[in-house]
C-alpha cells in the first residue's frame, strides 16, 4: 500500500495509513514490507500488531477489542492479547506489537522491522521453555517450527 519510508532515532519508520482513515472504522489492516499488520485506534493511541494470531493465524484486525483494557480477543479460540505489550492474556503464544508514531500532519508510521535475530532466538527459547513447563504439545509444536 505504501512505499515511502524515513530514518528516525535509528528506526525505519514507514508510512501506513492516514489518522483520519484509520478513525473511520478504529481499525485497519496494511501491508508493509513482507509483513500484513492490524492497526487499532484506543483511546487516541495507534496500535500495530501482527495481523495473524500466533495460534492458529486467524485475521486479528477482525476480532473484538475491549475499550476497557486494550485486550483484542481472536475469534477463532478466543485467544486474548494486550495490545499495549503484546502478551497472551492466558499463557500461550504472544503477539508481535510494533512501534508507532503520528506525525503532526496525522500520518501514522510503523517501524516494521523484524527484531534482531539473537533477539528473536531468545524469545521463541522463552517461549518454548514455557511451552514444556506447561506441557503443551500443540505449542512445542509451533515454538520449534519457529
Amino acid at each position: 500500500m505504501q512505499v515511502s519510508s524515513e530514518r528516525e532515532d535509528d528506526k525505519a519508520w514507514t508510512r501506513a495509513i492516514e489518522l483520519d482513515r484509520l478513525r473511520a472504522s478504529g481499525r485497519a489492516t496494511v501491508k508493509l514490507a513482507s509483513s500484513q499488520l492490524a492497526l487499532f485506534l484506543h483511546e487516541g493511541t495507534v496500535h500495530a500488531c501482527n495481523n495473524r494470531c500466533p495460534h492458529e493465524g486467524y485475521p486479528l484486525v477482525e476480532g473484538a477489542l475491549d475499550a476497557a483494557s486494550c485486550v483484542l480477543t481472536c475469534h477463532w479460540h478466543n485467544w486474548k492479547f494486550d495490545l499495549k505489550t503484546g502478551a497472551n492474556r492466558y499463557g500461550g503464544d504472544s503477539l508481535r506489537i510494533y512501534p508507532v508514531k503520528v506525525d503532526a500532519a496525522g500520518v501514522v508510521w510503523v517501524d516494521a522491522r523484524e527484531a534482531p535475530v539473537h533477539e528473536r532466538v531468545q524469545q521463541v527459547l522463552a517461549q518454548l521453555d514455557a511451552a514444556m513447563a506447561d506441557h503443551d504439545a500443540p505449542r512445542i509444536a509451533r515454538e520449534l517450527a519457529r
